[in-house]
């Protein structure tokens, strides 16, 4: 919740991108704006530590939470 009122929002972002350079490019974008963005790393086509990484990096530079979108037996692409 401290992130949430030092930015002065509750908003959450749901960002089911691709890539990770697509998720970074939006935590940039928007992350100064908003509480939290939830990832799907299902449909992440290029996820590696390595690349998440630069996701965990980009959300801790604007104070940005992250959460994963599970879900028991779920599939990633339809």
């Amino acid at each position: 919740m401290e992130t949430a009122a030092e930015k002065g929002t509750l908003v959450v972002l749901a960002a089911d991108l691709r890539s990770t350079d697509e998720l970074v490019s939006l935590i940039h974008q928007v992350g100064p704006h908003i509480a939290a963005l939830k990832t799907h790393v299902d449909m992440v086509e290029d996820f590696s530590q390595e690349s998440w990484q630069k996701v965990v990096d980009a959300a801790r530079s604007h104070d940005l939470m992250l959460f994963e979108d599970r879900k028991f037996a779920d599939i990633g692409r339809v």
